[in-house]
């Protein structure tokens, strides 16, 4: 089970897949920790799937290694409960926008907007 967060500043979408406690990437995600959607990738998620319409897919695993420690949500908590708080949905976002895979450029696009879209669903709800 994945969840997504996403951010969109200045006509660029930019999103960050997370599993739920044990599940794991079926990909290394490591060093990608977001995809981005938007005129420079021609309107596409540069994502590792061929096609760009799939971000991740996660699949049960016993150890989660193939994405970095904020690709998944806490122990305790999964997509569903996290769109049920305002504060566990503050707190994924807010990572997401600080981490960023030490990317300036997302960091500073969501910095300059007061006001920025932002979303989080569960894939198929």
């Amino acid at each position: 089970m994945e969840g997504l967060v996403c951010v969109t500043a200045a006509n660029r979408r930019f999103c960050k897949p997370l599993c739920n406690n044990g599940f794991d990437f079926a990909f290394l995600r490591r060093s990608r920790l977001y995809d981005e959607c938007s005129e420079r990738t021609k309107y596409k998620w540069d994502s590792q799937y061929v096609g760009g319409n799939t971000l991740a897919v996660c699949s049960e695993a016993l150890l989660q290694i193939s994405g970095a420690k904020t690709a998944y949500f806490p122990e305790n908590q999964t997509c569903l409960t996290t769109k049920s708080s305002s504060q566990h949905q503050s707190d994924v976002i807010r990572t997401f926008i600080r981490g960023a895979g030490g990317s300036k450029r997302v960091r500073r696009i969501a910095g300059r907007l007061p006001r920025m879209w932002r979303t989080m669903r569960e894939k198929g709800v």
